[in-house]
């Protein structure tokens, strides 16, 4: 699943993460499931702290204009999608081992 991901991400871009963190939350503020709002819990934070913690990383790769060379760009896209995963596979298991 990862790995479907991670090819499929990069190449429509970050406004897929954004897309997914509103649905997302859409979802879990509207289903009585407590697993399922659990679970879109974990994706909404795993996608919102990859996505502000790139907004740092950004900052410190602009040039003296205030812009991003194009493979900067592909580099965060990948790198906003690494992380997303990684947060959301580390949440996941911590609250699997907190259920068992």
């Amino acid at each position: 699943m990862e790995q479907i991901i991670e090819a499929i991400i990069p190449v429509v871009g970050i406004g897929v993460l954004y897309v997914l963190y509103i649905g997302a939350k859409y979802i879990r503020e509207r289903t009585e499931n407590e697993r399922l709002k659990a679970a879109l819990s974990v994706v909404e934070k795993s996608i919102y702290s990859a996505v502000c913690g790139l907004t740092n990383q950004a900052d410190s790769l602009r040039d003296e204009n205030g812009k991003l060379s194009a493979e900067n760009a592909k580099y965060l896209k990948h790198e906003a999608i690494r992380r997303a995963i990684s947060r959301a596979s580390a949440m996941i298991n911590e609250r699997r081992k907190q259920h068992w």
